[in-house]
């Protein structure tokens, strides 16, 4: 398996989605001290359960076009890579501004994972490398399925992540309600006497669409809203201003962060598995 990142500003969404990633995967999966990627012919995949928040789920995905250059073996497919969580944060502190990124595997050494780190500028180059852990089992890729949405938004990223976000300050929440019909999109905290309601003005949103007599209302449990605040604060990538946020009446919400060439970050309530 080979991957190479020479793009700069790629270079640095990469590590800090793969460090996002870890850090929310660690807060949600209890006594587990590892993550598993999975690589196939289409790209780098991630994903798994909120384990505090029954029915969400969370997915990065990168496709192969992405990187420069995208090699992996092709009798284990998918190729997966379990590794321990401490260990690959540590390796991801090493990366500097205008490095770019090689990470590998061979034949020689299949119980571990190498990655480089080459300034642009002065030449150095920092390796690095991780053990691999055994295949754990009941590891496999989620396999979730991709369902038309009744309504997609694309919204300003700090503007609904700053409001969702207001929400989570409060203790006494147990969930938000988001209502939204052709004419607004309304958030709302669970008390009976409503302490804080927000409409989001059309002006911070750059594409609507839901399908005609749609009326939407959901409630997201807090543990959800908490994950996406955590991860908005971990993942600082000024490079990404949009978020795409899509609605399947009386079932699914998908929240995703686009990172460009088909490849973003997710989370799901209630997706079909």
């Amino acid at each position: 398996m080979k991957i190479i990142i020479n793009d700069i500003n790629k270079c640095e969404t990469f590590i800090k989605l793969i460090h996002a990633i870890l850090l929310i995967n660690q807060s949600n999966n209890g006594n587990n001290s590892y993550i598993s990627i999975y690589l196939n012919e289409e790209g780098m995949h991630i994903n798994g359960f909120l384990y505090s928040c029954e029915r969400c789920l969370f997915e990065g995905k990168v496709n192969r076009q992405w990187f420069n250059e995208y090699e992996y073996d092709k009798i284990n497919d998918p190729l997966i890579l379990t590794i321990n969580f401490s260990e690959f944060l540590s390796i991801l502190e090493y990366y500097c501004n205008n490095d770019t990124i090689k990470i590998y595997t061979n034949i020689e050494n299949s119980k571990k994972m190498f990655i480089e780190y080459v300034n642009i500028n002065n030449d150095i180059t920092k390796y690095c490398v991780l053990s691999l852990l055994d295949n754990i089992e009941d590891n496999d890729l989620i396999n979730i399925i991709s369902e038309e949405m009744d309504v997609e938004i694309v919204i300003k990223r700090e503007v609904i992540l700053r409001n969702i976000c207001m929400f989570n300050q409060n203790r006494n929440i147990e969930y938000i309600n988001i209502d939204l019909n052709s004419e607004i999109l309304k958030i709302s905290d669970s008390l009976v006497n409503k302490e804080l309601e927000i409409s989001i003005k059309k002006g911070d949103i750059f594409y609507y669409t839901i399908g005609e007599g749609i009326n939407i209302t959901k409630k997201i449990c807090k543990i959800f809203i908490n994950t996406l605040c955590m991860f908005n604060s971990f993942y600082k990538d000024e490079n990404i201003y949009e978020l795409v946020i899509g609605f399947k009446k009386n079932k699914q919400m998908k929240i995703s962060y686009n990172i460009g060439e088909n490849s973003s970050i997710s989370f799901y309530t209630n997706p079909s598995i």
